[in-house]
């Protein structure tokens, strides 16, 4: 990654955070998991191969996975999840409830683990880019799509807003409750990825969450 100071976000929140954390993902109520479970499914239906859907032997890698709900839908269908995160009690949590996933320690702020060789037919993440500010996000782009099969895609899904304006109106809306973070804003992502050399689609699903679909431009 470039010279840009990394994120600081400590694993021990997470690890603290792990056992409430399904209770809180699925109660699906206001900030910031409104719509999460619409999120997960957009971005299974995102992750599509030739219109029809994730595809059984489909190889996945789900970044963050936290305890483990995306990588299981991804298992559901067929295909070999790898789930990755850098908190050792959600890595805990998942495989005691997905046993045949395999799960494994990975922090994006670190070199990629060699024994994450790829390539991968699909990438995808929920709620884990928008620690990273946006020049980061897109190197993490750069590096992911080394590890992408030819026809692979990347799809995430996170907190973002179609315009600083629709950010500004949920963070004054909160108020003292707001997290300040480096959310995602569409209309700004998009022309950025554009330049970098990616391809990207976006549809917003909440007020406060969307899904990127991004694949590298095929040289003209």
């Amino acid at each position: 990654m470039s010279d840009q100071e990394f994120p600081v976000f400590d694993a021990g929140a997470f690890d603290d955070w792990a056992g409430k954390y399904d209770e809180d993902i699925k109660a699906e109520a206001g900030f910031p998991f409104e719509g999460f479970s619409a999120v997960m499914d957009e971005i299974v239906e995102r992750a599509e191969l030739q219109r029809a859907g994730a595809q059984p032997g489909m190889q996945v890698l789900d970044l963050g996975t936290g305890t483990g709900e995306l990588a299981a839908r991804f298992e559901a269908l067929g295909c070999v999840v790898t789930g990755t995160d850098f908190s050792p009690e959600m890595l805990r949590i998942a495989r005691e409830k997905y046993p045949a996933i395999v799960f494994q320690f990975q922090d994006l702020r670190q070199p990629w683990p060699v024994s994450l060789p790829g390539p991968f037919d699909r990438i995808v993440s929920a709620y884990v880019f928008h620690h990273f500010p946006l020049g980061q996000k897109i190197e993490l782009m750069d590096t992911l799509c080394r590890h992408l099969s030819p026809d692979g895609r990347i799809v995430i899904g996170d907190l973002s807003f179609e315009t600083a304006a629709h950010l500004d109106k949920a963070r004054q809306h909160y108020g003292p409750a707001w997290d300040e973070e480096l959310y995602w804003i569409a209309d700004e992502t998009l022309p950025v990825l554009d330049q970098a050399g990616f391809l990207a689609e976006y549809r917003q699903i909440s007020y406060c969450a969307g899904v990127y679909s991004i694949t590298r431009k095929q040289p003209e």
